[in-house]
């Protein structure tokens, strides 16, 4: 007896048990198929949202690049002075001080407009964080959503170079 005798012989015999086999089978293949074509379409849609929102990358602190470079500039300053935002002073007891303000902690705008340069660039935005000011002349926002407990007084500046892109 041949083998295509034989499943005949077997389907004919056990008809419920041969459609079930049957429905699992097509059951398991479409589950895979559409996990296929669920894959597919992924990497379709992750494709064409690059494509429409654009590649972006940010530049924010290296703490590698900032310990070399604070090593640079007290080398220059010698035990005090000053160098592009690098403080290096001594204090009473005679030890000495190392302190940097934003000039030396920020991307400089001039920096990010020559990256901005770069073929391929069609826009940037410059998103500042909160930076502590002297507050002359600023009326504090009282804001009853926020704990300002511990403002004392303090104002923090926040802004954007496109301020369409604010998130407020």
């Amino acid at each position: 007896m041949s083998i295509l005798r034989r499943g005949m012989c077997s389907i004919t015999r056990k008809p419920v048990k041969s459609l079930l086999l049957l429905l699992i089978v097509v059951v398991i293949s479409s589950f895979f198929m559409a996990g296929l074509a669920s894959r597919s379409a992924s990497v379709n849609v992750q494709d064409s949202t690059r494509q429409a929102v654009g590649a972006t990358f940010r530049l924010e602190l290296n703490e590698a690049n900032r310990h070399t470079r604070l090593e640079e500039a007290s080398k220059i300053t010698g035990a005090e002075g000053d160098y592009e935002g690098v403080h290096n002073y001594r204090l009473e007891n005679g030890a000495y001080g190392v302190s940097t303000d934003n000039s030396f902690e920020t991307v400089i705008s001039k920096d990010a407009e020559q990256i901005a340069k770069v073929k391929g660039i069609e826009e940037y935005n410059l998103i500042t964080v909160a930076t502590v000011v002297n507050p002359v002349n600023f009326k504090r926002i009282e804001d009853p959503d926020m704990d300002q407990s511990q403002d004392f007084g303090g104002v923090n500046l926040r802004g954007n170079r496109i301020m369409e892109n604010e998130k407020s």
